[in-house]
């Protein structure tokens, strides 16, 4: 148990080391003569742009809400607020897992919880995309390792679909009863305040990457 205890000490040692290589590029487009995302296969683009995604509803839902009551999203509306603002269905399944909660560790560099209500981790502008490519190489990094040593729980299952596109807005269902739209963004009875009057102010919209 003692030298299990310490193989893995060894391996949480090694894979911070990784993280704090990564997070120290500058030039995401230039590593060696080549881009940071040079081996990226469909499941890390589909994890960078889970990342921005998530991060962005956040910073949005702040912005728009304007009440210090309401820090973030709860759980329970997580799938609401993004098909609103991205105009397409968060589904966990695309990504190999089955609740928000696991969608949520995949990018747990990013995305934190506390209380049931969504927050995130990084204090970065929307504008700095490299942050979250760095992120996502560094997770990359550390789990082709963990596949090389033979831990198959690494593995990603993630979907061609988790790359889906925006559907065109007109074909969004009207909003539920007791909620109200305005400024593109539809907010349940819950929280009935703000309403997206800032969104689409020089903002992210449609989620992609």
């Amino acid at each position: 148990e003692e030298k299990k205890e310490g193989e893995e000490e060894v391996v949480e040692k090694k894979e911070e080391e990784t993280k704090a290589d990564i997070m120290t590029v500058e030039d995401i487009l230039n590593v060696d003569g080549a881009p940071i995302f040079k081996e990226w296969e469909m499941e890390d683009w589909a994890l960078v742009q889970l990342r921005y995604e998530l991060f962005l509803m956040q910073v949005a839902f702040k912005k728009d809400v304007n009440d210090e009551e309401h820090p973030g999203i709860h759980e329970s509306n997580i799938g609401f607020y993004y098909s609103k603002y991205f105009r397409k269905q968060l589904n966990p399944k695309f990504f190999g897992v089955e609740t928000i909660a696991e969608l949520s560790a995949l990018v747990a560099d990013t995305v934190q919880w506390e209380a049931e209500i969504f927050g995130t981790l990084l204090t970065c502008e929307a504008s700095d995309l490299a942050m979250f490519t760095r992120l996502t190489e560094s997770c990359r990094r550390i789990r082709q390792r963990r596949l090389a040593a033979g831990d198959e729980s690494a593995r990603l299952k993630i979907e061609q679909l988790a790359l889906q596109q925006p559907v065109a807005a007109a074909a969004l269902p009207l909003p539920v009863v007791g909620g109200f739209q305005k400024g593109g963004v539809v907010a349940p009875p819950r929280y009935g305040k703000g309403g997206g009057k800032n969104w689409g102010k020089g903002g992210h919209k449609g989620g992609k990457w």
